[in-house]
């Protein structure tokens, strides 16, 4: 029964893009949804708490949240450039 209520809840979804591009006056940042998915990040750690909903970022929201997750002791880009205009 678990197991039906799970695959329900995760059919009602919408299906989450692969590659999300943010605009940014110092160039463009790519972000990798996909691979952030496949490495089982929780959907709360950039969405939240709650329905996960398009994450709006500016720069220091930006800065914080991601700079900040991959200076944390996880993989990921880290200098200005390796992010923006890539």
């Amino acid at each position: 029964m678990t197991a039906l209520v799970v695959a329900l809840a995760l059919s009602a979804l919408p299906t989450p893009p692969t590659q999300v591009k943010y605009a940014a006056e110092t160039g463009d940042v790519m972000f990798d949804h996909a691979a952030h998915v496949a490495r089982r990040e929780p959907c709360r750690t950039c969405h939240g708490n709650g329905p996960a909903q398009k994450v709006e970022l500016g720069r220091q929201k930006a800065h914080v949240l991601c700079v900040g997750c991959h200076a944390a002791a996880r993989a990921g880009p880290k200098s200005c450039y390796a992010c923006h205009g890539a």
